[in-house]
């Protein structure tokens, strides 16, 4: 129950019970998102954990994960969280010192390792937690996929296991709309080998992104108006790439079909093709390249919009190699 002592408000988008690691873990932390407002009243922002210390949260916009005003997202690793139900407790201050708290129940299921094969079909799905673990943005759930219903900076959907190695994803993918031009992006596709974000410094939430293994994705890059796809590995480099830019049309549903082989050494061999649905699958791949001797060689995958309005339809992974 809410317990508002002032005119803030405190929205926690995916409900006040949520659950982590009933499939498998697809990273270290366990992400509660929500809003605050109005901001302009807010004093200060922070949550608890288990009857534990208060921790100080950072409210958007902060140019990066937290991308509207009022936004937080609050990163509960693992480790931290006992099996069964947890006691988060969000509390918001206004400038005259009075409190709006809001209570959440975090269900943690340990030990378990997601499956693979691993399929999605979201009309069987009540809500996005039921096959996957949102890590930024507040996303929607409807007969056609999940959508970010804000677009913004690596709005994110983590689905598999931090141990899973070679595999291959074929994910529905409908782009609506391109948002803000940068250097790099706005793209969307999904990164291949993920653990969760790294401390770089900057606050919280944590801002770092590598080490990882790759993103394979479709981008507009800004500075020279072309559309790519491309592969970006860790530490930004540029492991492959379309020359020839081809277009993938707005509101067209495609297949994007990613694969991450086994290297002849150590690391790992990207590849990506992407097809109108409907359509005979290419038989070869767009673009191909190999990973970094620093990257990570196993992790779960992100279905990833940095700056687009995309509906990601539904989603088979199978293991290779």
């Amino acid at each position: 129950m809410s317990a508002r002592a002032s005119d803030i408000s405190i929205d926690i988008w995916y409900g006040r019970r949520q659950r982590f690691g009933h499939i498998g873990n697809p990273q270290r932390f366990a992400n509660i998102l929500g809003r605050v407002c109005p901001v302009g009243h807010l004093s200060q922002l922070s949550y608890s954990l288990n009857g534990g210390p208060p921790a100080r949260l950072s409210v958007g916009p902060d140019g990066k994960r937290l991308q509207s005003p009022g936004d937080f997202n609050i990163e509960l690793d693992r480790d931290e969280l006992a099996p069964g139900d947890n006691q988060v407790v969000v509390t918001a201050t206004d400038r005259a010192g009075r409190e709006c708290r809001e209570d959440i129940t975090v269900s943690h299921m340990p030990g378990r390792v997601w499956p693979l094969p691993y399929h999605i079909d979201w009309r069987a799905c009540s809500s996005i937690s039921d096959a996957a673990q949102v890590v930024d943005g507040l996303w929607v759930l409807d007969s056609a996929g999940v959508r970010p219903a804000e677009i913004g900076y690596d709005r994110a959907v983590a689905i598999g296991d931090i141990s899973w190695q070679h595999y291959e994803v074929r994910v529905e993918c409908t782009i609506h709309r391109f948002g803000r031009l940068e250097e790099w992006g706005p793209g969307v596709g999904v990164l291949l080998h993920w653990k969760g974000h790294y401390d770089w410094g900057d606050g919280q939430p944590l801002s770092g992104w590598w080490p990882t293994g790759a993103i394979g994705w479709y981008l507009h890059l800004a500075r020279w108006n072309q559309f790519r796809l491309n592969f970006f590995g860790n530490r930004c480099e540029v492991l492959a790439e379309d020359p020839g830019g081809k277009r993938l049309a707005t509101d067209i549903c495609y297949i994007l079909r990613l694969r991450a082989d086994p290297g002849p050494c150590s690391p790992t061999v990207y590849r990506m093709k992407v097809w109108p649905k409907g359509e005979q699958e290419p038989g070869v791949w767009d673009i191909s390249g190999v990973g970094s001797e620093d990257e990570l060689a196993a992790g779960s995958l992100l279905l990833l919009s940095h700056h687009v309005d995309v509906t990601f339809g539904d989603l088979r992974v199978e293991p290779v190699g």
